[in-house]
């Protein structure tokens, strides 16, 4: 599997380049480039969660990834299996939230760690740079600095996070020790300017690799963990499958259209949205409410393929969505974060709709709503709740001043 541009300006790279650069030049995202067939990994009876996704790895990155590597970065990466909760007979929940940061972020922040660490292990070592905050923020430094992180492995990756000027709240005090925090003035758009600016970049020897959200390390993270997925929402079932997601994950929409081009088993996507949300064409991305980037990667799809049949956007209420998560915890259910709440919802319409006797509609639960009351401020709101640890030093948003103030601390 190589990569291309969403802009498809210039030639497809090998998923080891693609990660090294972490942006193409052009201003687009990095997007699979290539067929796959991985319906063999998903339908294979004897294997388990971390099994699915290392046949999945081996198959999609053979030439990074033999089968021995892929079995082990599955074991680190995807070592919490999502529980899961049957509610009623046509939906199923699945609990994403068991690692560090109590969020579906643990996942492709470990598989990115792994990739960095062991695929671009070389003497001359690699520097792992994220404009991150909150939950982001805190699946980074466990991944790379944390007691299972790649600090404590052959071939480790130094990250950099950069984060506002006053700091951050809510790493994990095991992993502040193996992380350079930079506080970069201008905000949080700054940073993520940065990051972008760090591509191709590097610090004397070594290779500065940016490793954000739209990051092909951390998307192809995301990919193989709904590779998991749909292998643990298939089992026993016989009719349609269908994946329920909140209304502002444009990336998560995207690499479960990744995971839906190669032959897994989704019959559509279940998109929730606020009856606010302007009424366009099925296939207008605009509809969707995503943000610069999520369209950025989406793009293609709408170009190429019929979006609006895929994914089925359903209007939600936030009180019908409170109600719905209320439902779900008196029935047993764990308590879900506000985009979960709203994706179940949306699930409870469309089986209302038509879907109910035929079709399981998956409804991931992407965080634990409990995280935050014991990280308050984590994600860039005022509290005093939460320890604010202060950045390293203060960087402009350009590479020059980047690798100035890299050259002093690391």
């Amino acid at each position: 599997m190589k990569f291309e541009s969403t802009r498809r300006d210039g030639q497809a790279l090998p998923f080891r380049e693609a990660v090294l650069r972490g942006y193409p030049a052009d201003g687009g995202l990095f997007m699979p480039a290539g067929e796959a067939d991985l319906r063999y990994a998903v339908y294979s009876p004897a294997a388990s969660f971390q099994e699915t996704i290392a046949l999945a790895a081996g198959a999609l990155f053979p030439e990074e990834l033999d089968p021995l590597k892929a079995a082990a970065v599955a074991d680190l990466a995807f070592a919490f299996e999502p529980s899961a909760f049957a509610y009623g007979e046509d939906l199923l929940v699945l609990g994403l939230a068991r690692g560090p940061s109590a969020s579906a972020a643990d996942y492709g922040a470990a598989f990115a760690a792994a990739v960095v660490g062991d695929l671009l292990a070389s003497p001359d070592g690699a520097v792992a740079v994220a404009a991150a905050e909150g939950r982001d923020a805190a699946a980074l430094a466990a991944a790379f600095a944390g007691p299972r992180g790649q600090a404590s492995r052959r071939g480790a990756a130094s990250l950099v996070l950069l984060c506002p000027e006053e700091g951050l709240r809510g790493l994990p005090p095991s992993s502040r020790g193996g992380v350079v925090l930079l506080g970069v003035r201008g905000g949080p758009e700054a940073a993520r300017f940065l990051e972008r600016k760090a591509s191709g970049g590097r610090l004397g020897a070594a290779s500065l690799v940016p490793l954000g959200a739209g990051t092909p390390a951390r998307l192809a993270g995301r990919a193989l963990l709904l590779v998991g997925i749909f292998a643990l929402a298939r089992r026993g079932l016989s009719g349609d499958l269908l994946v329920s997601a909140p209304p502002s994950d444009g990336f998560g929409l995207a690499t479960g259209l990744w995971a839906w081009s190669w032959g897994l088993p989704v019959s559509a996507f279940v998109v929730a949205r606020p009856p606010s949300a302007p009424r366009l064409p099925g296939d207008s991305l605009a509809g969707f409410g995503l943000d610069r980037e999520a369209e950025e990667l989406l793009s293609p799809f709408a170009r190429d393929c019929p979006l609006g049949s895929l994914a089925l956007r359903v209007d939600v209420e936030a009180g019908a969505a409170r109600k719905e998560a209320a439902a779900f915890a008196a029935s047993g259910g764990p308590g879900l974060d506000s985009g979960s709440a709203l994706g179940l919802a949306a699930a409870r319409r469309a089986l209302d709709a038509g879907f109910g006797g035929h079709a399981r509609i998956v409804v991931p639960r992407f965080a634990d709503p409990s995280w935050d009351a014991s990280h308050p401020g984590a994600a860039g709101g005022k509290a005093d709740g939460a320890e604010l640890l202060e950045p390293d030093a203060l960087v402009e948003p350009d590479l020059d001043s980047l690798v100035q103030a890299l050259s002093r601390l690391l």
